[in-house]
């Protein structure tokens, strides 16, 4: 299988996947006259690959680190309440900006509501941007540790596509031919 990304602009196709070329021609020398079938899918957002090399590289790490397989409450527990907490004074949720509630999980002490906490999925990508900053600060700062070796392959390529993702954004896209499948 094949697996390749990007966007489309101004009706073309442009590859963020690291050496797409190479790994087109390799796989086409590898299946010569076979038949294949393409698809592509909309990825809904541009934070795909700050949710991929999040998920996929940085919480196994912070997991590793703890000693823990249970990647979710690594995530609720260390993470989304160490740099998606906010305070809520007075009791008063109506201070809450829209952007924030989607997927909001509350805490309280008994009596008033003291906070809550956001989902990765509210984010956008600028805010994905510095979450993702203060998660590798935390894993190789303050944690002293590193990304665990059976994820560092993906935590390349996914930084890379990330970082192909926003050169493109910055640059005029017409100038990188080399980016374009055919």
């Amino acid at each position: 299988m094949l697996k390749l990304f990007g966007k489309i602009v101004n009706g073309t196709f442009v590859f963020s996947t690291p050496d797409h070329k190479g790994k087109q021609l390799d796989f086409a020398k590898k299946h010569h006259g076979l038949d294949f079938e393409i698809n592509i899918i909309q990825i809904k957002r541009a934070e795909y690959f700050q949710h991929k090399y999040y998920r996929g590289c940085l919480l196994p790490s912070i997991a590793d680190f703890y000693g823990s397989l249970n990647y979710e409450q690594i995530h609720f527990k260390e993470v989304k309440g160490r740099f998606l907490f906010y305070q809520i004074i007075d009791n008063n949720i109506s201070t809450i900006p829209d952007s924030h509630k989607k997927g909001i999980m509350f805490f309280n002490d008994g009596e008033n509501i003291t906070g809550y906490t956001r989902s990765t999925s509210s984010l956008d990508y600028d805010e994905f941007v510095e979450f993702n900053k203060k998660v590798e600060f935390f894993l190789f700062d303050e944690l002293n540790y590193r990304i665990i070796e059976n994820v560092q392959d993906d935590a390349v390529k996914y930084k890379k596509a990330m970082e192909s993702e926003i050169f493109a954004q910055e640059e005029n896209i017409e100038n990188f031919d080399e980016m374009y499948a055919f």
